[in-house]
Parts: structure tokens; C-alpha cells; sequence
């Protein structure tokens, strides 16, 4: 699993195979990834614990691409920035009117 995360979050990896070991809890992280392309993904990770005679001896691993909700993710924050900075720039308060 380490050569498909990205570098970057490839301590972060670690530290939550350390945790599951230590613990014997399920966790669960959002990492960067690498396709087999070399393009950059996202996958949403969880990792939890085989316990074998009360000890954590194995882990299971499942993840799951979530690239194209971080792309939405982003594309929101940059909408809800550039929306911001408009306001901001106008002097303007924004007002919604509901009649209902």
C-alpha cells in the first residue's frame, strides 16, 4: 500500500498502522494517491485490526477512490472564495429573500 500513497502523506500512513496496532481501534483517513498513470488521486482508507489471542497481529485495509468528490470539494471552496472576495470587494451584504 506504501508505493501507492503519495510521498507526502506517506507518514501519515504510518501513524495510523502504529495506531491500529497499538490500539486495536479502526481508523479511517482521506490520503493522496498515485494511479498507476502517475496521475495524483485521492482514496478514503480505512484500516482495522485482525486480533489474534487479544493481540493485534494483522491488518485489513479497504480503500475506496474518492477523487471525484474531492474535485467537487474544491471546486465548491473555490466558488464560496471567489463569491467572498466579489462581496468584499462590492462593500455589499449579501441578502437572500424567502417569501415563503
Amino acid at each position: 500500500m506504501r508505493t501507492l500513497v503519495s510521498p507526502e502523506y506517506i507518514s501519515v500512513v504510518d501513524e495510523a498502522i502504529s495506531t491500529v496496532f497499538e490500539t486495536g481501534e479502526q481508523l479511517a483517513l482521506e490520503v493522496q494517491t498515485l494511479a498507476q498513470d502517475g496521475r495524483t488521486t485521492w482514496a478514503s482508507i480505512r484500516i482495522g485490526p485482525i486480533v489474534q489471542d487479544g493481540k493485534v497481529t494483522r491488518l485489513t485495509v479497504i480503500a475506496f477512490d474518492i477523487t471525484e468528490r474531492k474535485q467537487a470539494e474544491l471546486a465548491l471552496h473555490r466558488s464560496e472564495d471567489m463569491y467572498r472576495r466579489a462581496i468584499e470587494a462590492a462593500g455589499a451584504v449579501p441578502y437572500v429573500f424567502d417569501p415563503v
